[in-house]
């Protein structure tokens, strides 16, 4: 069967102030970002800006059935490392684009106070002192009193009970003074006498070492998120978290700084979850517009992953308000750059890209669905082509967040009516 390329839309030009300054409009600033190609849909989560139907329509809540639900309070990591907190039902947007969660419960209790006798002190005094990650004056600062053994841990009553194989815990931490050469970041059941996941961090490297332990600098701070993870964790059992735990001689005086502790039922950290008395849950975060589109079309997401979920990562999807009638763009259980349709319950696809989508990396993937044609594009680089593709019926939703989120940043989306070319979907991913 031939296939029918549809044209590139021609622009509209009008002054409006936008995306990269001048007299541009905002339909000239998008078509430049998709490598000259046009788009119908815009949404642009950096920048606070939309284009929907062709129509300047001003910010991201303006575009037509702008829909978003996330029933509690969430931290976003800007660009700089900065956390910034958003209250119930407020999008997460900022230098990044919009970050996108599923439901996640922080099991660990007084995450924020060290000094609080929930937690286990051994030759350590903590106390409050200086700016945490979120800029508030809540950093506690750990110094060990004399030359002996140091601890500071949460067990028992502190944890509620992990249930599910998978468990992950993380805390933020800073180099202080007079450090020792090393310490101790130590996730494991509380009635072990071993530890499951134990992390050994060189101070003068901020390096970590250790089976299932692992590191992250907060952008261009002296902030770092250690990550402590457990694919094998006894269901039901409760944890135990040792931060900083030193053996053998110490020295006086050595301190360091911790904020923000989490322990999660999980196969990968999620946000931090501020918790006090009792254990917090931060609601998943929805966010959909009306689909206003027929196909044959094409899909553009530009996104950054913040973690490897080990499943699928929903970058966008146009669906029929069920998952019977659909297409999306989506980062695979492997880490590949897809896209699929489904047409009355049948899947058509998928269409991937060879090699992994990095994490903390920005990344843009296109997609052409039409009928007997299914084709991805990521880095400039063609996807695998399916040529015997039924197109689902027409969509009534645009859902950015809907089944499988990405637990990822998700900086501009785009939708183009019509099927357009191979060196279209390269242009848009490419440039």
């Amino acid at each position: 069967m031939s296939i029918v390329r549809s044209p590139v839309r021609s622009v509209v030009r009008s002054p409006v102030q936008g995306l990269f300054g001048g007299s541009a409009s905002l339909l000239e600033q998008a078509t430049s970002a998709l490598g000259n190609v046009a788009p119908y849909h815009y949404l642009d989560f950096i920048n606070n800006r939309a284009l929907y139907a062709s129509v300047d329509v001003g910010n991201v809540t303006g575009a037509t059935g702008y829909s978003f639900t996330r029933a509690s309070d969430g931290y976003y990591t800007n660009a700089d490392g900065t956390l910034t907190l958003f209250g119930s039902g407020a999008l997460r947007r900022g230098d990044r684009g919009v970050l996108i969660e599923g439901s996640r419960t922080n099991l660990l209790l007084r995450s924020q106070e060290f000094g609080n006798a929930a937690w286990t002190k051994t030759n350590v005094t903590v106390t409050t002192s200086g700016a945490a990650p979120d800029g508030t004056a809540t950093a506690q600062l750990c110094t060990v009193n004399t030359t002996a053994v140091t601890l500071i841990a949460a067990t028992g009553s502190n944890i509620v009970a992990v249930t599910g194989t998978n468990c992950v815990a993380t805390v933020f931490v800073k180099r202080g003074s007079n450090v020792e050469a090393t310490a101790r970041f130590l996730l494991r059941d509380n009635t072990a006498a071993l530890g499951k996941v134990e992390g050994t961090l060189t101070w003068a490297t901020m390096a970590i070492t250790g089976t299932g332990a692992s590191i992250q600098r907060l952008g261009v701070t002296d902030w770092y998120r250690i990550t402590l993870l457990d694919t094998a964790w006894t269901s039901g059992n409760l944890a135990a978290l040792y931060l900083g735990a030193t053996g053998g001689s110490n020295t006086a005086g050595h301190s360091w700084y911790i904020w923000g502790a989490q322990l999660e039922a999980a196969s990968f950290p999620s946000s931090y979850i501020p918790t006090v008395a009792a254990s917090a849950t931060r609601a998943a975060d929805v966010l959909t517009y009306t689909a206003g589109v027929t196909y044959p079309l094409q899909l553009w997401s530009e996104f950054e992953r913040a973690v490897d979920t080990g499943s699928f990562e929903n970058l966008l999807m146009l669906d029929d308000g069920s998952s019977v009638n659909r297409a999306l763009l989506y980062v695979g259980s492997t880490d590949l750059a897809s896209a699929d349709a489904r047409a009355a319950g049948v899947s058509q696809g998928p269409s991937a890209v060879s090699g992994a989508v990095a994490i903390n990396t920005v990344t843009k993937l296109a997609a052409r669905i039409e009928t007997n044609d299914l084709r991805t594009a990521r880095g400039g680089t063609l996807g695998t082509q399916d040529t015997s593709v039924t197109l689902p019926s027409s969509p009534t939703r645009m859902a950015i967040s809907v089944d499988s989120p990405s637990f990822g940043y998700i900086r501009r989306i785009a939708v183009i009516q019509g099927a357009g070319t191979d060196a279209q979907l390269q242009s848009m991913t490419g440039n």
